[in-house]
């Protein structure tokens, strides 16, 4: 295992979610992830439960796109650690969301693990969070 390359694999998961957003394209978010590992699960962070299952986070997809009009995403501080066949992807994200004539920033905290299947990386789980910032 060249850990070069398979970082790299890693990587355009990443990008591949980043595109997904941003062109709202579901099946391409759908594409990242392990259909055949039964309890896949997302945490997404306007849902107080987590999504359990492919069928679950396919219809999240499909109900969220057109939600949430992410016109650009910067990844920050990308962190990845791989052990045999899964690895950790880590990074925080500058959003920006378009709607309705305004902009808003988001910087959600991205956590994904990522399962090998042959000479691919495909995702088994998603966390996203928001940093608590207190008003003092």
């Amino acid at each position: 295992m060249n850990q070069t390359t398979e970082e790299s694999k890693i990587k355009q998961i990443l990008e591949k979610y980043i595109e997904g957003w941003t062109k709202s394209n579901a099946e391409l978010l759908k594409s990242i992830w392990d259909t055949t590992h039964e309890s896949v699960t997302y945490l997404p962070v306007e849902y107080r439960d987590v999504l359990v299952g492919n069928e679950a986070i396919q219809v999240y997809y499909d109900q969220t796109i057109g939600e949430f009009p992410v016109a650009d995403m910067t990844p920050k501080q990308v962190l990845i650690d791989i052990f045999d066949d899964v690895a950790h992807l880590y990074c925080s994200m500058d959003m920006l969301l378009k709607k309705d004539g305004s902009e808003s920033m988001m910087n959600p905290r991205l956590s994904f693990v990522l399962k090998r299947k042959g000479d691919r990386w495909l995702v088994i789980h998603y966390s996203e969070s928001l940093l608590y910032e207190s008003e003092e």
